[in-house]
């Protein structure tokens, strides 16, 4: 539909522009330096330049996207239409080059700059554009679309676009399958000593009448949440973490437990499901690839496609490229763990750039903007207060008509006295979320 003429080539500007015109608006762009081509075109005409031209559209260049290589750089941020904009211009068809805006953004370009990181090593929301500019919980790339697709349909009058979309993604880390079940009895007499030492006598309590079948296991959500995926017709995507070895972020249940196979041969026969590689692997992209083999074999599947990493534990280029590796073609892991929002300002999945190589690659980064974890554990949220924050969420989403990608646990959606509420407030956000459009 569309053709676009820039001065030079450039694999990061026909990257971009396609992910704008080709994944949001659903518009297919062709990018040409060839302006006698660009010219004798039947297509819809777009020039991207530093100065004004009287064919077509114009979208101002301020060269950053046809740059290669990684330089200390953070771009200004201004304002158009109520919304902060990057890489300002007065005049265009549009008064700011979208191309190098969203691309900075997507690319997480600053990720490859010196910043700080956490207590986890990771990528600090603190460092981030977004949060410093304050739209860290705004999906902004995607709104600077909705806001070139009004303006390029002002410019040719009768140009159809279609509209977007809005979809729910709900997707559940399984990290600790079950808090006092099929444990083994020597971590499961250790636990129940610690809990009496630190005089946690409830916990205790809850332990004992657990193993002894007198209740269930409080992290045992998996039953209710399937009634939930029936009542509101959701496609639902599982991670589990399947790690070889006990570590201290890795400690479910052991794998090869009979009831642990079950649980996945089960959730892989209903739905979709995909690795949570473990913390150790982050480090060795053997155990990675270990890990996937392992999930693979007591799964049942054809392949494993899907991860996140667990504690997000996301690293450019290094991730990335240990995933493609070990066969991952679409990850989940495009957030942060101490905050909500739009890690790469976007709520449409993304091809991976490797900034470092100069090309995209074939791994699908899809964006979540909410974690119960992060709500409860980094933001001292009750389930009332997280779910105001992610109704604001949900709202920007579907404003933008983007996907809706939720990182919960059933660790929180169980019966664990330490979460109350939780369940409640998950079925409260799923009713508005579909508007209750529940099967029942």
């Amino acid at each position: 539909m569309f053709i676009l003429l820039t001065e030079r080539p450039s694999a990061r500007l026909t990257y971009i522009a396609e992910f704008l015109f080709n994944d949001i608006l659903s518009c297919p762009i062709t990018v040409t330096h060839n302006r006698s081509f660009w010219e004798a075109s039947a297509l819809t005409r777009i020039h991207y330049s530093g100065s004004p031209d009287a064919a077509g559209f114009w979208i101002p260049s301020s060269g950053f996207v046809l740059e290669e290589g990684i330089r200390p750089f953070q771009p200004a941020v201004s304002s158009h239409e109520g919304l902060p904009v990057l890489f300002p211009y007065a005049g265009g068809g549009i008064p700011f080059d979208i191309l190098s805006a969203a691309f900075y953004l997507v690319s997480r370009y600053e990720e490859y700059l010196p910043h700080a990181t956490d207590a986890y090593g990771r990528f600090s929301h603190r460092s981030a554009l977004a949060w410093k500019g304050g739209f860290l919980g705004r999906p902004l790339v995607d709104l600077w679309a909705l806001t070139l697709r009004r303006a390029l349909q002002l410019h040719f009058p009768g140009l159809s676009i279609p509209a977007r979309h809005f979809r729910l993604v709900p997707t559940y880390d399984i990290d600790i399958a079950w808090a006092h079940r099929h444990r083994g009895w020597f971590r499961s007499v250790g636990g129940a000593v610690r809990a009496l030492g630190e005089g946690r006598l409830s916990d205790l309590s809850d332990r004992l009448l657990t193993q002894l079948s007198f209740r269930p296991d409080p992290y045992d959500a998996y039953v209710w949440l399937d009634a939930l995926h029936q009542r509101y017709g959701l496609d639902p995507l599982y991670f589990f973490l399947v790690a070889l070895s006990r570590g201290r972020y890795d400690r479910n249940i052991t794998p090869s437990h009979p009831k642990m196979k079950a649980l996945l041969a089960t959730h892989a026969r209903q739905y979709s499901i995909g690795l949570h590689p473990s913390w150790q692997s982050g480090d060795d992209a053997r155990l990675l690839a270990a890990e996937a083999a392992q999930l693979l074999a007591l799964s049942g599947m054809s392949a494993i496609r899907h991860s996140r990493q667990h504690y997000l534990r996301f690293r450019l280029p290094q991730t990335p490229r240990q995933l493609i590796g070990a066969g991952i073609t679409d990850d989940y892991s495009m957030g942060y763990g101490a905050a909500q929002g739009f890690r790469a300002s976007t709520c449409t999945p993304f091809r991976w750039y490797d900034l470092e190589a100069e090309k995209p690659s074939l791994l699908r980064l899809h964006p979540f903007c909410f974690m119960d974890a992060t709500a409860h554990h980094e933001l001292g949220m009750d389930a009332g207060t997280a779910l105001s924050a992610l109704s604001a969420l949900l709202e920007e989403t579907r404003q933008a008509g983007g996907e809706m990608v939720t990182v919960f646990h059933n660790s929180m959606l169980g019966t664990h006295r330490l979460y109350p509420g939780w369940r409640e407030m998950y079925v409260r956000y799923l009713d508005m979320a579909t508007g209750g459009s529940s099967k029942e």
